[in-house]
């Protein structure tokens, strides 16, 4: 319970401490307040991806998602063990994420904190990613959803040496919550790092980086039919 009124004090003082520094408040904001999304919230789909990060650790990530309303939903199969306190985060299309931690002493109330972003608006693609020509599909139909096409761009990124090949295909779905969540001040953290300049309409399949002697990649391994549900009147 200490630890959880810890994150809930740093939360609330951080806008106070950004405009002490000169940053605007407007960027990232931090309230207990969950009015504008619905009580309760159904997950149609899961998304699967499957990555190797920098140390050589293999793995795979899964979040949730209604293709509705946009919303995702992050658990312990998202983030891992970076944020053991924390149930689960939604996070919505409109930048807010809201974290639900559950009470550590009995007849305790839940909490729920948000996190506000503003997430920059991209009309095309990124000048330095440059196509290759080549494509690749991505996906397993037999989970009940068709393969995505993916196409090739070499990215080069300035002051690295990294050598990135990444997959962009085009999509209904709207990734950016999940594609900008590790700009969060959070402990949690996801185990891939997806590009975050990407144009509406483009997600990214795949990544293949070699950084410092190490490959580091990711890709879109499935989407899955499922049933899940979460109640956030469980949480204030």
């Amino acid at each position: 319970m200490r630890n959880i009124l810890i994150k809930m004090i740093l939360l609330l003082l951080l806008p106070i401490l950004n405009y002490a520094q000169g940053k605007p408040l407007k960027k990232k904001e931090m309230s207990t307040s969950a009015s504008t999304v619905p009580k309760q919230i159904q997950f149609t789909q899961m998304w699967g991806w499957e990555y190797q990060n920098f140390d050589g650790e293999k793995g795979e990530m899964v979040a949730y998602y209604n293709p509705k309303s946009n919303y995702w939903l992050l658990t312990e199969e998202t983030y891992g063990n970076t944020d053991g306190m924390c149930d689960w985060i939604l996070a919505t299309p409109n930048g807010q994420y809201y974290f639900a931690y559950k009470s550590a002493e009995f007849g305790s109330k839940n909490s729920l904190l948000k996190q506000n972003i503003k997430f920059p608006v991209n009309a095309t693609m990124p000048d330095y990613f440059k196509p290759t020509g080549q494509k690749k599909d991505f996906g397993d139909p037999s989970y009940g959803f068709p393969k995505i096409l993916g196409s090739a761009y070499s990215v080069k990124y300035e002051k690295t040496n990294d050598k990135t090949t990444l997959y962009i295909g085009n999509s209904t779905a709207n990734l950016t919550p999940i594609y900008h969540f590790n700009t969060l001040i959070a402990d949690a953290k996801l185990p891939i790092f997806f590009p975050t300049d990407l144009p509406k309409g483009k997600i990214a399949l795949a990544e293949h980086t070699i950084t410092s002697g190490r490959t580091v990649t990711f890709k879109l391994k499935y989407i899955s039919h499922i049933d899940y549900h979460i109640d956030l009147s469980d949480y204030e």
